[in-house]
């Protein structure tokens, strides 16, 4: 049987540049007081396809920072700088944490360094990934940016150094998972949620590692009697031994963004009091509980040394932030013909749950948006014309929207 776990992935970056104070040797001392000045605010990135696909098979995809003179807008397809001009894997410091309250997310935080002399003169572009050099190797891409979110050009001084703040986040899934399975021939429901989102060892430690199970939380896969708690808490109940419980991940699988993870218990192993409720299960992206009840009778489990058991959970990554699949086309829709658009269709890439909304300008008398499909439903009644804008909305509350022409006759 396989549970599935989304969690949402979003990167931000800012820009700082600073005057050292050197000693004999050439070593920075410190700064020289209040020259360091912002050059970029914190702002959103592009993940890029590359990117993901190393999330899921590498632990190494947030070593190094790489800057460049390039300003085309950024593309999912990317995989390097345009304007590559140098890379560093100069990591000041690194900050783990997560945010304590709604909306929440585990976060790692790295400052890096470029030497003196290394970036001088205008850069338009940065990104942070696995290697330093020119090529295929970026988690992000992002161009330069003001305050008001506009492209622009930031300008590196000979006697400055360049510090570059890299943000990476996971997003829980926010809406518990459920669905059936089946086990001995008996069926049971089963609901997944979030385990522990405030504690930045599960939600921030880990990240930059490949997307699984983490070896060093092996220890930590547990199965309780008890049910699951709230998103901020670990199950209720008493754990299970682990005897004969073994778990790990299939072969990551390019493109897919999602990895298996799986585990087997032999006839000693998560025999808990009573029967299985609950199963905590901690990987690098996060901890996750499932709960589990008979269709029939809501009865846990009833997991022994008579019996031995094996259970897969699915986790997949996408961005955390909408973005288009598309602009939207003029509409020409007729009087009394429900139109039945789908503006769905031109998003993509945000965890669930999605909502959909008029942003701005009107639609068509007797029509409606659905909030849950993003479908223009209903049936127009006049002959008339607008523009409207559609938003659409992910459960951390980030948003893109799509302007569009329409006409009904």
């Amino acid at each position: 049987m396989k549970h599935n776990i989304k969690v949402g992935i979003k990167g931000l970056f800012q820009l700082e540049a600073f005057k050292p104070i050197l000693n004999d040797a050439g070593e920075i001392i410190g700064e020289v007081e209040n020259s360091r000045r912002e050059i970029m605010p914190w702002s959103p990135n592009m993940l890029l396809t590359s990117g993901k696909n190393r999330m899921g098979s590498h632990s190494d995809w947030l070593n190094a920072c790489q800057v460049g003179d390039d300003g085309t807008l950024p593309t999912v397809n990317d995989t390097g700088l345009l304007g590559y001009m140098v890379g560093t894997s100069n990591i000041q410091d690194t900050i783990v944490g997560a945010q304590g309250s709604y909306p929440w997310y585990g976060f790692k935080r790295k400052r890096f360094r470029f030497a003196l002399g290394a970036v001088v003169g205008n850069i338009a572009e940065v990104g942070v990934g696995w290697s330093t050099a020119n090529g295929p190797n970026l988690v992000s891409r992002t161009l330069i940016v003001n305050i008001f979110g506009d492209p622009t050009v930031a300008t590196i001084l000979a006697d400055e150094i360049l510090d570059v703040n890299y943000e990476f986040r996971y997003y829980p899934p926010l809406v518990d998972s459920i669905g059936m399975v089946t086990l001995n021939g008996v069926d049971y429901n089963y609901k997944i949620r979030a385990s522990e989102v405030s504690n930045s060892i599960a939600w921030g430690l880990y990240i930059g590692e490949d997307i699984g199970v983490k070896g060093s939380l092996v220890a930590d896969w547990q199965a309780y009697n008890g049910t699951i708690g709230a998103i901020t808490l670990a199950p209720n109940g008493v754990a299970a031994p682990i005897n004969e419980t073994s778990w790990g991940a299939q072969v990551y699988s390019n493109n897919s963004f999602q990895r298996v993870l799986y585990c087997q218990c032999g006839p000693t192993g998560w025999n808990a009091p009573g029967g299985i409720r609950s199963i905590r299960i901690k990987t690098s992206a996060g901890y996750y509980q499932t709960e589990f009840g008979s269709i029939a009778t809501d009865a846990p489990i009833p997991k022994n040394s008579s019996f031995t058991m094996y259970m897969e959970w699915i986790i997949s990554w996408v961005t955390a932030t909408p973005i288009f699949s598309g602009t939207i086309g003029n509409q020409s829709w007729t009087i009394g013909v429900d139109p039945s658009f789908d503006t769905s269709t031109f998003f993509s890439g945000a965890p669930d749950p999605i909502t959909y909304s008029l942003y701005n300008g009107i639609l068509p008398t007797g029509t409606s948006l659905n909030s849950s499909t993003g479908v223009i439903e209903g049936t127009p009644t006049t002959s008339e014309s607008g523009v409207i804008t559609i938003q659409c909305a992910n459960a951390v509350g980030e948003a893109v929207s799509n302007e569009f022409s329409w006409s009904v006759s």
